[in-house]
């Protein structure tokens, strides 16, 4: 897929610093659950029973309808929507930035978005 290979290699320019992962989208039983996801850096969630476990920090799937770019450990630290103003054609909720071409965004404005959140978590 080129298109998700410009963007992995945009964010490997970009966030060289940042650990590249892959999480095939399966839970504990074998069973898909999520979209196969690369993942970038992580960060250390503590729930509310004392668990502890270790996530990646930005996440880039494919979905059916393009691409979605997960910003995790960023609720309540950041008003996404806010932050993404002039990113172009994209849908931007809480904490997922989803698009169907990759250029069809302002890429200032992502690198921008992304560099705040590594900072927030």
């Amino acid at each position: 897929m080129k298109e998700l290979t410009s963007i992995l290699n945009w964010m490997d320019t970009e966030f060289p610093h940042l650990e590249r992962s892959f999480h095939d989208g399966k839970n504990e039983q074998g069973k898909q659950v999520t979209n196969p996801t690369y993942g970038y850096g992580s960060f250390e969630q503590t729930y509310a029973n004392g668990q502890k476990k270790t996530h990646f920090q930005i996440g880039i799937a494919a979905t059916q309808a393009g691409f979605s770019l997960y910003l995790l450990g960023i609720r309540g630290k950041l008003d996404l929507q806010t932050a993404c103003l002039g990113i172009g054609k994209a849908k931007v909720t809480g904490y997922c930035i989803s698009f169907k071409r990759f250029g069809d965004l302002d890429l200032e404005v992502l690198r921008c978005v992304i560099n705040t959140a590594i900072q927030l978590v």
